[in-house]
């Protein structure tokens, strides 16, 4: 992103409570010391998908408002498996519908097919059994 010049924001997820956002939406906010701080943030357990993906939305949402488009997609990476209520998927794939976004799904140990991350991600799932080893990364993104 950095080399390209785009710009990011990174929401770490745990419980429902655990939520940390990084916000790389310009070229002097993306140093390694910041790129450091995010890859070290780890909350220990505990998974719920809705409350990363409202804030993505919202995000999305004032992107819209203030350039009239959207032009970024979310990478939803998790390790576990999370329910969602009906009202929330309804209200996602409606905005998403309305903004234009995809969202690229990464499965870190489990099954491409779990739902309800194969729904939210409509289909573009990618496993994966370990972040360690570089050509694993590489593989996933070079899928997408």
């Amino acid at each position: 992103a950095r080399k390209q010049k785009r710009s990011f924001h990174v929401i770490h997820f745990g419980s429902s409570s655990e939520i940390y956002h990084m916000d790389f939406s310009s070229p002097e906010l993306i140093s390694v010391e910041r790129v450091i701080e995010f890859a070290e943030v780890f909350f220990g357990g505990g998974t719920d998908f809705m409350s990363p993906l409202r804030m993505s939305l919202d995000i999305l949402k004032r992107d819209h408002l203030q350039q009239g488009l959207v032009n970024a997609d979310i990478v939803f990476a998790t390790d576990g498996m999370c329910s969602v209520t009906p009202q929330f998927m309804e209200e996602f794939k409606s905005e998403q519908k309305k903004l234009g976004f995809k969202v690229w799904g990464i499965n870190i140990g489990g099954r491409a097919k779990v739902q309800p991350l194969n729904d939210i991600c409509d289909g573009h799932v990618a496993t994966i059994s370990s972040l360690v080893n570089g050509e694993n990364v590489r593989s996933i993104f070079g899928s997408l």
